[in-house]
């Protein structure tokens, strides 16, 4: 087997583990960007968490929101505020669901924007970086 297609398995993989099936996520929990914009418009007391990297969120990012990347996410968790709702996103939706599923195990009102800040961005919203 050659060194190339050991690291795509390994990288899909990787992938893999970090998704949530939508199927074990309560109902409700994932939200469309429009659905989290009306959202963000609504709460005026929600955290909004970007869970992607650092390089990721420069790019583009939701103004407003925390970065907390997923691989940071259980040591920083006490720099959200468990009395206040949260929406996570990430780029796609796969870190973002991982992330909903930690938060909801330690009790936060948490939901998640299915298809990231790139369905963010297919609305025409606006962005920063």
């Amino acid at each position: 087997m050659n060194i190339g297609l050991i690291v795509v398995i390994i990288a899909a993989a990787l992938i893999l583990l970090t998704q949530v099936p939508k199927w074990l996520l309560p109902k409700g929990s994932t939200l469309s960007a429009v659905q989290a914009k009306q959202w963000m418009k609504d709460a005026a007391d929600l955290q909004v968490i970007d869970v992607r990297s650092k390089p990721e969120a420069m790019r583009a990012r939701i103004a407003g929101s925390k970065l907390i990347p997923l691989p940071e996410l259980d040591s920083r968790m006490g720099e959200i505020d468990k009395a206040k709702p949260v929406l996570v996103y990430c780029a796609s939706g796969g870190r973002s669901s991982a992330a909903l599923a930690k938060l909801l195990k330690a009790g936060f009102k948490a939901k998640h924007m299915g298809g990231g800040i790139s369905a963010w961005i297919g609305e025409s919203y606006p962005v920063q970086g």
